[in-house]
């Protein structure tokens, strides 16, 4: 079971980690472009941010969490992974040739540009959601000590 972390440092140490770590992810995002990172590294530390927030967290704040609308997010960002890619494929190119997608832009760098970060925003929910799903499924099933 989720159970509160009581230690107050760890609690107001966390509570100023959470929005640093967000803000770090959504920089490994936007430049993932340029540099190493992107959607999987970025879903990492929102996931773990997440994670963390549901550690030290309220039973309010817990409860703004359900497994079923984590779940559909991931959906979601699978839906977008994939739907960019078809949008490239019925354009008349390849499989995620985001050149193809003329409704991105009239240059060809431009419309790989935000092909890529569509792409990727897809894959930050997908992973994202799909950890903070994880921690649920294994912070919900009981002990085999506690009995129904």
């Amino acid at each position: 079971m989720i159970r509160r972390y009581d230690s107050l440092i760890v609690q107001r140490i966390a509570r100023l980690l959470i929005p640093l770590i967000q803000i770090f992810a959504l920089y490994v995002f936007f430049h993932g472009h340029y540099s190493p990172g992107g959607g999987f590294q970025a879903g990492v530390l929102i996931g773990a941010s997440l994670i963390l927030k549901l550690l030290v967290g309220s039973v309010k704040e817990r409860e703004e969490f359900s497994v079923k609308a984590e779940f559909v997010m991931a959906t979601l960002g699978v839906l977008i992974f994939l739907g960019i890619g078809i949008c490239a494929l019925s354009s008349g190119g390849r499989f995620f040739d985001y050149g193809a997608i003329g409704a991105l832009g009239k240059e060809i760098a431009m419309r790989r540009y935000w092909g890529i970060l569509i792409a990727e925003g897809g894959v930050l929910m997908v992973v994202s959601m799909t950890l903070v799903v994880i921690f649920h499924v294994l912070a919900i099933t009981p002990d085999e000590d506690e009995q129904p």
